[in-house]
């Protein structure tokens, strides 16, 4: 039993060493959104992403890990990552950002994200009234999620 109990003691260990990494590495991101703003580039580089997949699962494969679940996880990680950055940029070209919650919506017309945007995608600010179980409040379109601004 001693063996099984030091043996899941590695595991939180290499678990909190996994969480670590992610933290340094979402630092890193916030380093590397401030350099894109300062240079005016676009979050998204579809050949870097491409670059840092095809080394890591070569990594990967090195180490005798599943490398299908390696690029799934990778995947999702910059996924993560340059979702961060979308709502970093967001936040910092619109004052409301920090207000803003975000509501999921399908876009059907007649949905409530629907007349949120009062019926188009491209309504930035519209003042409407909401879902009838809402109170009216001023709902905000952008970047393809409906929000209500609080």
């Amino acid at each position: 039993m001693e063996k099984l109990e030091t043996l899941r003691s590695e595991i939180d260990q290499a678990d909190a060493e996994i969480l670590g990494a992610l933290a340094r590495r979402m630092g890193l991101i916030e380093q590397v959104f401030h350099e894109k703003e300062r240079r005016g580039l676009v979050i998204f580089s579809a050949e870097r992403e491409r670059l840092v997949i095809v080394r890591l699962v070569e990594k990967a494969e090195e180490l005798r890990l599943d490398i299908k679940f390696v690029e799934r996880l990778l995947r999702e990680i910059i996924s993560h990552s340059r979702r961060v950055q979308a709502d970093r940029r967001m936040e910092c070209r619109d004052p409301d950002a920090a207000r803003v919650k975000a509501v999921s919506y399908q876009g059907s017309p007649g949905a409530y994200s629907w007349m949120a945007g009062d019926g188009t995608k491209s309504s930035l600010h519209t003042d409407t009234e909401g879902p009838r179980d809402l109170p009216p409040r001023r709902w905000r379109m952008a970047c393809g999620k409906a929000s209500i601004l609080f």
